[in-house]
């Protein structure tokens, strides 16, 4: 990279931050932030308990937040760690489609993902979402270095960034699997000799791969187990127009995810289907349509098996969720009385919205993350 692109890519991450850091202290906390505050702020047997309990997320973002317990931070200053993932994912992203399919390519990608809204919003909560896509766009990149040079220094990057793939977000995990392969079978008929046979080794030997991670995940794989067994808190959302015009601001410049998009849904829906067949016919980006596409597929799938795993689902404040909620919320909380005010995580303003806000709120990469709440 030349001194000109150095600054530059350091004048693009800047902007990142700072359309992230933008107000980030104005809006108070979300009801899932306000619970993910308390948790990290009990002592450590509450903490391992309430999350085990919830089950909702692995335990990785909420280990950090933990630890910046320590320093007694402001509201706003426990968002920090989800700015700096959001902008990571920016330059992760940039870099990885450069390698693949040259610099320009590498920043457009990075300049869209850096202003797009629903990156940006979820780059500013106290939510595990953040973390769980830097590490899923880190996990690629350290496989796409790994195939263009096999070592066992690059072999440790993967495994050790795919692990925290799955420690962070469960969703942000399946869509790995399924992103990762899609790389490997489109490099297992590169032209480069190399690629290619670092590829195809690489696909023998992923069910060892496979193994060892499911090895290093066995901690928690009794609170997946419990998370699947349960009951799903609402029935999943009938397919309809509607909805898949909702499902479409996924992939576009909406303000919120799930926002409908009115009259501006088929300029979406082209430019979605122009990338996707762009990104099919492209050397070396064809695993981002399987990425894309497929993984929102693989997502709609789990959400009629299971409606925890959904996209645009009813609102999370129907009669029946909420009195869930309240009541698992008093199982978890009976034990331990909140702290004073004054150290205590704001009030929410957005956990009153209204049912139609709410609905728009409850998809997305929360829905991706294996929680249809919001």
């Amino acid at each position: 990279m030349t001194g000109r692109a150095r600054i530059a890519a350091a004048g693009l991450l800047s902007a990142a931050a700072a359309v992230r850091l933008f107000r980030l202290d104005h809006f108070s906390y979300g009801l899932d932030e306000v619970l993910q505050a308390y948790w990290i702020q009990g002592d450590w047997a509450f903490f391992w308990k309430s999350l085990t309990f919830d089950a909702f997320h692995p335990p990785l973002d909420y280990l950090i937040g933990r630890f910046l317990e320590a320093l007694g931070p402001a509201d706003w200053v426990r968002k920090l760690p989800a700015v700096a993932w959001g902008v990571g994912t920016v330059g992760a992203v940039g870099l990885l489609v450069a390698r693949r399919a040259g610099p320009a390519a590498g920043w457009i990608a990075a300049l869209l993902l850096a202003f797009a809204p629903f990156h940006v919003r979820y780059s500013q909560e106290l939510r595990p979402y953040s973390l769980g896509v830097f590490f899923l766009v880190l996990s690629l990149l350290a496989l796409d270095r790994y195939l263009e040079r096999p070592g066992p220094v690059r072999l440790a990057a993967v495994w050790l960034t795919c692990l925290a793939t799955a420690y962070s977000l469960y969703l942000a995990a399946l869509v790995l699997a399924m992103a990762a392969t899609a790389m490997l079978l489109e490099d297992a008929f590169s032209r480069d000799e190399k690629r290619r046979q670092a590829a195809r080794k690489f696909l023998a030997w992923s069910p060892a791969f496979a193994a060892t991670l499911f090895i290093a995940y066995l901690p928690w794989w009794p609170v997946v187990l419990e998370a699947t067994r349960r009951p799903a808190m609402a029935a999943a959302a009938p397919a309809s127009f509607e909805r898949w015009g909702r499902i479409l601001s996924y992939f576009s410049f909406a303000p919120d995810d799930g926002q409908p998009l009115g009259r501006k849904e088929p300029l979406y829906l082209l430019l979605v289907v122009l990338g996707a067949l762009r990104a099919a016919t492209t050397p070396g980006l064809r695993f981002l349509a399987v990425w894309g596409v497929g993984g929102l597929a693989a997502i709609e799938v789990l959400g009629r098996l299971h409606p925890h795993y959904s996209t645009c689902g009813p609102s999370p404040f129907t009669s029946a969720r909420a009195g869930r909620t309240g009541e698992r919320s008093r199982t978890i909380y009976a034990t331990r009385r909140l702290r004073p005010s004054a150290s205590s995580p704001r009030t929410s303003t957005r956990s009153s919205a209204s049912p139609s806000t709410s609905s728009a709120r409850s998809g997305s990469t929360r829905g991706a993350s294996g929680a249809a709440r919001s």
